[in-house]
């Protein structure tokens, strides 16, 4: 049982690893966009069910997403999929790079269903009957915390439907540098 768990924390280590890190997500553009984002949208996801918004669209886009991994596992030949899964000494590929761009994507898509099933979940319960009123403040800011994460979670993973966009037109455009290298090459 427990050497499941290891399999799971050392891939978990290696996704971490490669994707940069906790620099790598607060250095993110996208993240700076989702906050500014979620500045503006405070009285959206403050005042309403903003969890509803997030189960109606991330099932979509997390279904969209693993449909196009499949299709990128698939892109090109056998000699130019070798070429990218080649290993640099860092131990990164460009193979590698797409992957964990899409492999984070799907992450932070589950993330917001998770958040949003626990919101969802949390609205369910009579809150005012099972707390007085002088704890009404404690419950508002504990709401609102769980707003700005559920939300923030929400618009940060489709401002990364950009990042996966921005990576497969990388591969794409090595893969015309590899096509044009091959057809002078014969």
């Amino acid at each position: 049982m427990f050497s499941q768990w290891n399999g799971t924390i050392g891939i978990i280590r290696r996704y971490w690893q490669n994707y940069g890190g906790f620099a790598a997500i607060i250095t993110s553009p996208y993240l700076h966009i989702s906050i500014f984002l979620l500045i503006l949208t405070i009285p959206f996801w403050f005042y309403n069910k903003w969890w509803e918004q997030s189960l109606s669209i991330i099932p979509s886009i997390l279904g969209f997403t693993i449909g196009g991994f499949a299709i990128f596992l698939g892109y090109g030949n056998d000699k130019f999929r070798s070429l990218l899964a080649t290993e640099d000494d860092k131990g990164k590929s460009p193979y590698l790079d797409v992957t964990t761009t899409f492999l984070h994507f799907v992450i932070m898509q589950t993330l917001t269903l998770a958040v949003a099933l626990i919101a969802n979940s949390v609205n369910a319960i009579p809150i005012m009957e099972i707390t007085n009123a002088n704890r009404c403040i404690c419950i508002s800011t504990i709401w609102f915390l769980l707003g700005f994460l559920g939300y923030g979670i929400f618009l940060y993973s489709i401002l990364l439907t950009f990042a996966v966009c921005f990576a497969l037109y990388r591969l794409v455009c090595l893969y015309i540098k590899f096509e044009t290298i091959q057809a002078k090459n014969q």
